[in-house]
Parts: C-alpha cells; sequence; structure tokens
C-alpha cells in the first residue's frame, strides 16, 4: 500500500483519501487496548486527509475513555476545528489545552489564533496572540 498512492491506484486524490480514513477507522476499531498513541494516529491521520469531523469525534471518545492527551492530539483536534470552523469545539478544546498545561506553547497558541480566526473572533484571536508574545522573550 505504501507504494501505490494517490491516482496510481486508480482513484481520484479525495477518492483515495476517504479509503485511506476508512480504512485506518477499520483498524483503529479492532485494537483491543487503544492508547495515547493510537488514538493521536488516527486523530492526526484524519485531520491531514480532510476529515475533520471524525477526527473530532475520536478526540471526543479519547477524552471521554479518560485517556490523557498529548500535544499532537491536542494540535490535530484544534486543526481540525478550524478547518471545520467549529467555534464552539474549539473554545472547549482551548480550555481542555489550559487544564493539561498544553496553552502556554507557541505551537498550541499559533494553532488557536488561526482557529479562531477563521471562526471571526478576532478579540478572542488577539487575545491569544497577545499571551503569546508576552511569553515570548525576544533579545
Amino acid at each position: 500500500m505504501c507504494g501505490n498512492r494517490g491516482k496510481g491506484r486508480g482513484g481520484s486524490g479525495r477518492a483515495t483519501k476517504e479509503r485511506v480514513g476508512d480504512d485506518a477507522s477499520k483498524v483503529f476499531d479492532k485494537i483491543p487496548y487503544r492508547d495515547q498513541v493510537c488514538y493521536g494516529s488516527i486523530i492526526v491521520g484524519l485531520a491531514q486527509n480532510s476529515r475533520s469531523f471524525e477526527a473530532l469525534s475520536y478526540f471526543a471518545n479519547l477524552k471521554s475513555c479518560g485517556i490523557g492527551s498529548k500535544m499532537y492530539n491536542v494540535l490535530e483536534a484544534l486543526h481540525a476545528t478550524a478547518k471545520l470552523i467549529a467555534l464552539e469545539q474549539c473554545r472547549i478544546i482551548h480550555d481542555h489545552a489550559v487544564v493539561i498545561g498544553f496553552d502556554l506553547g507557541m505551537v498550541v497558541g499559533t494553532v488557536l489564533v488561526d482557529g479562531y480566526g477563521k471562526c471571526s473572533l478576532v478579540s478572542d484571536a488577539h487575545g491569544v496572540f497577545d499571551e503569546l508574545v508576552s511569553e515570548m522573550s525576544i533579545i
């Protein structure tokens, strides 16, 4: 499968992405013990293949199972909310990032600015940006 991607498999790029997401979900469903890495892989894979809604669904499942979040899980979930312009989910994941201590990083902050900006919340995006600037040490 690694050597046959895209149109070389006989389909459009979009159809291939849909198959990859379906295949990944099938494999994930067969895993008996799902940890942070399993969830991270499916969330990242779906989010990066234009399946943001499904990525957010897996992120919600991760949280409901009580499995801790890794930075990349939070980042990809935030990217998915930005792609979907899903304001409430963006705020929920932002709150989650604050609780687990991931809100102070430049990468998470940048994704939050992007998400809030796409949701037309310029004041919230500006607030996150201001926090980032105050945390930066400029030499």
